[in-house]
């Protein structure tokens, strides 16, 4: 390696050995959401292709939701990665219909991302369309 190479490398090293790996996540993930999110425990009802589930959102934004499902159509934990990765995809494949049960609202809305730890499954999902103000209104939530 040149000396130019080992210069750049310690750089590099210098600007991040400051900070604590929390903080080196949170910086690199950061720019991904469009919207502030609000720590929001709403009961809801999330519709797949085959079937409904209810369901809680554990935060929202205007522009997505976290969701976690406890049905017990997804609580084996002794399925194997790929059987349950297609179980979800099945389900979910055209997206999600979520109802705000107490608010008397749907949006639809795309699974970005599907986590299951312990038979709770966790959808994080972008709605197709932001929220509208009247929307965000009624969650209280950031237009």
């Amino acid at each position: 390696m040149g000396a130019a190479t080992r210069g750049r490398k310690n750089k590099k090293k210098k600007g991040t050995s400051g900070l604590s790996a929390e903080m080196e996540l949170r910086s690199h993930f950061s720019g991904k959401r469009s919207a502030k999110r609000r720590t929001l425990e709403l009961k809801v009802t999330v519709c797949g292709i085959m079937d409904s589930f209810p369901a809680q959102s554990i935060d929202v934004s205007k522009s997505g939701v976290l969701l976690q499902i406890t049905d017990s159509v997804f609580a084996d934990s002794d399925e194997d990665l790929a059987s349950f990765a297609f179980k979800v995809q099945q389900h979910f494949q055209q997206g999600a219909d979520i109802l705000f049960v107490d608010h008397g609202f749907g949006v639809t809305a795309s699974v970005v991302r599907v986590t299951h730890r312990q038979g709770v499954l966790s959808l994080a999902c972008r709605f197709r369309h932001p929220l509208s103000e009247g929307q965000c209104g009624a969650l209280e939530i950031e237009p």
